[in-house]
């Protein structure tokens, strides 16, 4: 009966008529030739009409060209190579990008290849979600804190006899219904974060890379270090703040129209690792971040509109990702 079952099931599908085929079929040997099968009337006379349009076309007469008929093919004999939009999404590959003189001069000055594995991988918003709701318990600092009913420092003393007086019944005066009692069910110093697997961890800032990459929002510099005209050799911290570079990274960021910038930098000899005058003007500026390769994160590389790599910060960032060479 299963069999059966099986066979009326697939007939349906394919629109054979179960009746006629059910006399000629035996269960115990293997399914007949599809030759052999009658087919139903409404299939045959679909058939029919199919033929007649194409024998019955008419030809296109261009002169002493050979004439030709034209006729519809069907789309379920075509291959997938004749299919549109049948290639195939290389992830992995390398991406080149056009490397420019700096934020404020963007000359292109010339070209890069950027790793596959980190700029070019499927953009997977639901990892990516992931990763930033993981951020975000991680920096929760959780000391919120108050004090219980026993906490508090007040006399344990019943306040008024059980009975007798004709009022609600109470006890100390630490309860939480009297004004600088304790707290019901306060909060307590709580440790929010939570592990999260290492692929997501890669796979979130892959993620996050490559959408930059494909919004045209990632860029590459030569160098972002502020230097005066007459300055030749590597930039020093300055004592204190200057005016005049907090107003060279605004008028940088307003000639090109961006809204907020994050910058990746990578400077060896600098003391924190990052060029000296850019870093202490960024951050007198809200809409500009400067941080080191290691630190970057899915979360403030979504936060703002744009990211800019250095070269040798490029360069250290693709190094310390060789590993992650597996795409999910």
């Amino acid at each position: 009966m299963y069999r059966m079952k099986l066979f009326a099931e697939g007939c349906i599908k394919r629109g054979w008529n179960y009746k006629s085929l059910r006399s000629i079929t035996n269960f115990s040997r293997a399914p007949p030739n599809i030759d052999m099968l009658h087919i139903d009337r409404e299939s045959q006379k679909l058939i029919n009409v199919q033929n007649k349009l194409v024998t019955n076309t008419p030809s296109l007469d261009f002169g002493s060209v050979q004439t030709l008929n034209v006729v519809i093919p069907n789309v379920n004999q075509l291959s997938m190579d004749e299919t549109p939009h049948s290639h195939a999404v290389h992830f992995g590959a390398d991406r080149e990008i056009m490397i420019h003189q700096s934020i404020h001069d963007m000359k292109p000055c010339g070209l890069t290849m950027l790793s596959g594995s980190m700029f070019n991988a499927p953009v997977r918003e639901d990892i990516v979600h992931q990763v930033v709701k993981w951020q975000l318990a991680c920096r929760r600092a959780g000391t919120a804190s108050t004090k219980h009913r026993h906490e508090v420092r007040y006399s344990s003393r019943k306040l008024r006899p059980q009975k007798g007086t004709g009022r609600a019944r109470v006890g100390t005066r630490s309860a939480p219904q009297f004004r600088g009692g304790g707290r019901a069910h306060g909060p307590k110093p709580t440790d929010f974060s939570y592990n999260l697997a290492l692929y997501k961890k890669v796979n979130g800032l892959r993620s996050a890379l490559t959408s930059k990459y494909d919004s045209g929002r990632l860029w590459v510099v030569n160098d972002v270090e502020i230097r005066d005209q007459d300055e030749t050799g590597p930039a020093r911290r300055p004592r204190k703040w200057n005016k005049a570079d907090r107003e060279y990274i605004v008028d940088s960021l307003v000639k090109l129209g961006w809204e907020s910038v994050m910058v990746i930098d990578w400077c060896p000899s600098a003391e924190r690792k990052l060029a000296p005058r850019f870093e202490a003007a960024a951050l007198w500026v809200g809409n500009v971040l400067t941080m080191a390769p290691h630190g970057l994160n899915c979360y403030d590389i979504l936060s703002f509109d744009h990211l800019v790599f250095t070269v040798p910060a490029l360069m250290k960032f693709e190094k310390r990702c060789l590993k992650y060479d597996r795409l999910f």
